[in-house]
């Protein structure tokens, strides 16, 4: 049975890097999973959140859960806020954009990335054909300021 890692506990093992917790479970085998991630309270429900999480759990290896607590009453009809709805109308937002993507067309072998020193600011990328698609992501923390991002692609086509 693989070990599910729930609510705040998951949170604070994508959030602060308590990734050594996912190894007791990696050693029997099993991939850990994280019940809730992306919460609501913190504002971490927007396409940059999305992509910090997703970064987290592929560079984990290990799967998740968006958390739905962000609509409020209108928990059922926003599905965590991936859709907008305005006079009975829904579009779409960018986090669901980046969600169809990641799921659709994003493809290949993760490329290895190195976060932020101080782990705020993630990475995911796969080299594709074309275009070469880099996922950025933070955790929303008031002050940060991202400079200086270098991205060097490299690869062969076969």
């Amino acid at each position: 049975m693989t070990p599910i890692f729930t609510g705040v506990s998951g949170i604070l093992i994508l959030q602060w890097g308590y990734t050594s917790q996912f190894n007791p479970s990696r050693d029997r085998g099993a991939t850990p999973n994280i019940n809730e991630y992306s919460w609501a309270v913190n504002h971490e429900q927007s396409p940059a959140g999305a992509a910090f999480y997703i970064s987290q759990l592929e560079c984990l290896d290990s799967q998740g859960l968006h958390a739905n607590w962000g609509s409020g009453s209108l928990l059922q009809g926003l599905i965590a806020n991936l859709p907008i709805k305005k006079n009975d109308e829904y579009s779409s937002t960018g986090k669901w954009h980046e969600y169809t993507y990641y799921y659709k067309e994003m493809r290949g072998q993760r490329v290895v990335t190195t976060p932020s020193a101080d782990e705020f600011f993630k990475v995911y990328a796969t080299p594709g054909w074309e275009p070469f698609v880099v996922f950025t992501g933070s955790q929303l923390q008031r002050g940060i300021i991202v400079g200086d991002v270098w991205i060097s692609v490299w690869h062969e086509r076969l």
